[in-house]
């Protein structure tokens, strides 16, 4: 019952919707898929979208840059949370290359449940960057994989 599937162009209107509910932006301020779809596969983004019967229930959003892969966005709806499927995505999306050699991520600092699930795989944090978000101002966590697979 439950898929990893790559994104393709009809989905941007899904993760748009889902990215700003999520964060509750204004359009103005979070990533318009739309564009990146519209150039997908010729640019570096890699999109996953984690499948429970035939619904998009979360997705992963990254880059990868020579044999850098760089996660954007880690996103499992709340009613699906706690069940693993983000952990399954993570691990799908960083094996799926391979010839990467390092995994980047940044997270809220108040994020506590994405900061033990990327220490689980191995992730280690390596720097913070002060006040980097807003709404409200908080501190990122940067952390790396380097040991992958």
């Amino acid at each position: 019952m439950f898929r990893i599937k790559e994104a393709d162009i009809q989905d941007f209107l899904w993760l748009d919707k889902t990215e700003s509910n999520f964060f509750n932006s204004s359009n103005s301020e979070y990533v318009r898929y739309e564009k990146i779809m519209k150039m997908y596969p010729e640019n570096n983004y890699i999109i996953f979208l984690a499948c429970y019967k035939n619904s998009n229930i979360g997705y992963i959003a990254g880059e990868k840059i020579s044999s850098e892969l760089h996660i954007y966005n880690l996103l499992i709806l709340n009613e699906y949370r706690n069940k693993g499927y983000g952990d399954r995505l993570l691990d799908f999306y960083i094996n799926y290359n391979s010839n990467v050699k390092t995994v980047f991520v940044e997270l809220r600092e108040s994020n506590l449940k994405a900061l033990n699930l990327y220490l689980d795989k191995g992730f280690v944090k390596y720097n913070n960057r002060k006040n980097y978000y807003s709404h409200p101002n908080e501190d990122a966590i940067l952390m790396k994989l380097t040991s992958k697979i």
